[in-house]
């Protein structure tokens, strides 16, 4: 019983494992597009402020105007780190999950094992008991099979014969 449910909680580790892996692998993914999706609206911001100010009449290539294009690309770039930090964050998280049901697994197997071998040994503990007791009761019935069955003759006819 102890080996069946022990198995039972090794082959669901190994679905959880399985499971936080995929989880690890959708988090980059999700992370990679959301980056892109990022640099994306940076670039449109840093167009429509090009185009803005272009059409205001302003040269873009120095002053405030290409401060101002400058940073938008600068904050982009710090946060598209921090998407792709997030990211790391979180599929390392999944990882970790992944590796605690691995260790979890590995654990339920050898409980399996060591179930498995005690009930070998509390087998064999039953037989040796078994033949203990059997020898203690046939010496003191006097050794022989007819003695014994002489003694619980006796013990068992406690009335009249």
């Amino acid at each position: 019983m102890a080996s069946a449910q022990a198995k039972g909680q090794a082959a669901q580790a190994a679905v959880n494992r399985d499971e936080a892996n995929r989880s690890a692998m959708d988090a980059m993914e999700r992370g990679n597009i959301e980056q892109q999706q990022h640099y994306r609206k940076v670039s449109a911001t840093m167009g429509s402020q090009r185009a803005a100010m272009a059409a205001n009449g302003l040269d873009i290539s120095f002053g405030s105007a290409a401060d101002l294009v400058g940073d938008t690309a600068m904050y982009g770039q710090e946060d598209a780190a921090t998407i792709a930090q997030n990211t790391v964050r979180e599929a390392r998280g999944f990882e970790i999950e992944a590796a605690n049901y691995s260790a979890q697994g590995k654990s339920a197997k050898l409980a399996a094992k060591g179930a498995i071998v005690k009930g070998v040994f509390d087998m064999g503990s039953s037989i040796l008991g078994g033949a203990t007791q059997y020898g203690k009761l046939k010496g003191s019935v006097g050794g022989s099979a007819q003695n014994f069955g002489d003694a619980y003759g006796a013990i068992g006819s406690r009335g009249p014969a």
